[in-house]
């Protein structure tokens, strides 16, 4: 809508029912933003889905009696875990998180214009992964809460004022698939997250044959034949 269509439709109604509507759609916003919030992020981001692993269980849904991992019939892909982790790829979680089903449209909502609540994390930032032949819908993801997502994950450590995850730090490592991981691996160890970055090795772990065929393929820029004998190693030791 351009700003002029907006101006003619705010025009035709009452002033007093916009008003009230965007009170309303205020009082909204910060009721939604107070729910999805917590100063102690980790164990609320994980407390809201362990209740929803506590619900699905409850219901009847299956779990694997050696991992615990659940997996609910529309979303098999998914795995819900005892502690609250969610993993899947970013198509599956996404899909999940808009999906008022499933859910009853808790884990995100929109308010005021934004959408608020639950958002998908690649665990293998997707700006690196395209280049050993991961789509972005393809990637390992995390369900997180969106402040935890931009001001904990992505956020700067106080003692450095740098992320380990940062833009600036990442792209000289993209020819080596040992550093991509290695350097993830560290920042979630560094957040208290080792589940993440034990389904990081497991991911690489199960596709490190579609990783050195990239290599081969020059998916990789700049890769040369030492680098895909290092990526081998690499990929044979974890």
């Amino acid at each position: 809508m351009t700003s002029d269509q907006k101006r003619q439709t705010d025009r035709s109604l009452d002033p007093s029912d916009v008003s009230k509507s965007r009170r309303a759609a205020e009082r909204l916003e910060q009721k939604l933003k107070k729910e999805f919030s917590a100063e102690d992020w980790f164990p609320h981001t994980r407390e809201k889905l362990a209740k929803l692993y506590g619900d699905y269980k409850d219901r009847g849904t299956p779990v694997d009696k050696q991992t615990g991992v659940l997996r609910i019939p529309g979303y098999p892909k998914i795995e819900f875990h005892r502690n609250g982790d969610v993993f899947g790829s970013y198509k599956d979680l996404g899909k999940y998180l808009t999906d008022p089903k499933e859910h009853g449209d808790t884990l995100r909502r929109k308010a005021g214009g934004e959408e608020i609540g639950f958002e998908v994390h690649h665990l293998l930032e997707d700006s690196f992964m395209k280049h050993f032949g991961f789509s972005k819908d393809e990637g390992l993801c995390v369900a997180i809460y969106y402040h935890d997502h931009h001001e904990v994950v992505h956020g700067k450590s106080p003692e450095t004022d740098k992320n380990l995850l940062n833009s600036d730090l990442l792209p000289k490592y993209v020819n080596h698939i040992q550093d991509v991981v290695e350097v993830h691996v560290a920042h979630y160890n560094e957040l208290g997250r080792p589940e993440w970055s034990e389904q990081i090795l497991a991911f690489v772990r199960e596709h490190s044959e579609r990783i050195i065929e990239a290599y081969k393929s020059g998916k990789v820029p700049g890769a040369t034949s030492d680098d895909i004998e290092q990526a081998k190693r690499f990929l044979r030791g974890i």
